[in-house]
């Protein structure tokens, strides 16, 4: 039988609960994924995803986060995302009617967004 060694971490505590309810119905908890990284990384001497540059939003995306009311940006992409989404419904014959943009916003996104564009 091979020795182990303790490994702890310090993370979120949102992110923890996070990771808990997607490991838990892959059917794993965070030890085992941890255990899972840490194999992967050593068999393969690389990290198991791209690291990539963090971008910074654009004029025209720091206009949006503005009028959108949005803090953060990772939640203007998570936005921009559910758009693409909603207009992939659309053309594929999915989409909804709205008489307004506010209104559509405010089923899209919930009433702190839509409330913030100018009427």
């Amino acid at each position: 039988m091979s020795k182990t060694v303790l490994v702890q971490a310090k993370i979120a505590p949102e992110v923890k609960a996070s990771v808990e309810t997607l490991f838990e119905a892959w059917g794993f908890d965070i030890s085992t994924a941890f255990r899972m990284f840490l194999n992967k990384v050593s068999r393969d001497k690389a990290m198991p995803f791209a690291f990539a540059e963090e971008k910074h939003p654009t004029a025209a995306e720091k206009h949006d986060m503005r009028v959108l009311g949005i803090k953060n940006y990772a939640t203007l992409l998570q936005a921009y995302r559910a758009i693409d989404a909603a207009r992939a419904d659309y053309d594929a014959g999915r989409g909804a009617s709205f008489g307004s943009v506010t209104d559509m916003f405010k089923d899209t996104f919930g009433a702190p967004y839509a409330d913030s564009l100018p009427h």
